[in-house]
Parts: structure tokens; C-alpha cells; sequence
């Protein structure tokens, strides 16, 4: 696993957590 790899994951990570806390907050 090379560092611009992890880097690249954990920044999807990232972005599909703030979308799904999005998605949660205006369906409420």
C-alpha cells in the first residue's frame, strides 16, 4: 500500500461520510 493509495481512500472516505450525514440530516 503506498502513501498517495491511502491517501486517495481515505479522502472517499471522507467525502462518502459527510454525504451520508448530509443525506440523514435534510431527510429528516
Amino acid at each position: 500500500m503506498t502513501k498517495q493509495w491511502a491517501e486517495a481512500v481515505a479522502a472517499v472516505n471522507y467525502i462518502d461520510g459527510i454525504q451520508s450525514v448530509t443525506i440523514h440530516f435534510f431527510l429528516k
